[in-house]
């Protein structure tokens, strides 16, 4: 699937770079007036070419240009100010929900933990350092604290979910409650901060479940 970001600035949508949209002139091309993209965000140039012959007319061609990257799609998307109605997207909210979804994710949610010796906060305060990317949801923090937890579990230490609502898109400072270990346990985001505070009801038992994960996932620097 290929973009266009016309000098409107508004991006149509087409099939594939050999089927460019049939308005297109020549001379524009050459002028280098518009954009093109594809949905993997892979760049396409476009060349002007004249068919041998006395009678030859003068055509273009999309011709790929460097290594594809998503950020070059949602860049054009970024620029535009609306779409062009298409059987595909109602409007470019949903074409870059399209192209958001194609970025690959890592494997694991990407976190490490803040040594107790830094002082941060009261003396049952925990921290973790995550990841997550401010165009998306910060659903990243709970995939945090769900993977800490299956660690906590992998050293054959019990754990009881107590309070967990559901999760709201961008949601900030709420709670997710368990017992581990039979201790009571708080997890709370500050996504401004990219800070999980964790509040444990013990927390010299958990300073010692904390130390042991924390060989596991890295501290952060």
């Amino acid at each position: 699937m290929m973009l266009i970001l016309r000098d409107d600035p508004v991006i149509e949508v087409f099939e594939s770079p050999e089927a460019p949209p049939s308005w297109i002139e020549v001379t524009d091309v050459a002028n280098g007036e518009y954009c093109f993209c594809n949905d993997s965000g892979q760049i396409f140039k476009g060349v002007v070419v004249r068919s041998k012959g006395w009678f030859g007319r003068t055509t273009f061609e999309l011709r790929p240009e460097g290594t594809p990257n998503l950020s070059n799609a949602l860049a054009l998307v970024n620029r535009a100010t609306s779409l062009e109605p298409n059987k595909w997207f109602s409007d470019l909210r949903a074409l870059r929900t399209h192209l958001e979804a194609r970025v690959i994710k890592p494997q694991h949610p990407v976190y490490k933990l803040i040594h107790t010796e830094k002082g941060w906060g009261a003396p049952n305060d925990f921290f973790m350092h995550y990841e997550w990317e401010f165009l998306d949801d910060n659903h990243e923090w709970r995939d945090c604290v769900a993977d800490f937890l299956s660690r906590v579990r992998e050293l054959n230490i019990g754990v009881d979910a107590l309070e967990i609502p559901p999760f709201q898109p961008h949601e900030d400072f709420v709670e997710l409650i368990y017992l581990i270990q039979g201790s009571r346990v708080v997890f709370s985001s500050d996504c401004c901060l990219c800070l999980i505070v964790v509040a444990a009801e013990s927390p010299f038992q958990f300073k010692e479940i904390w130390n042991q994960v924390g060989e596991k996932t890295g501290w952060a620097s």
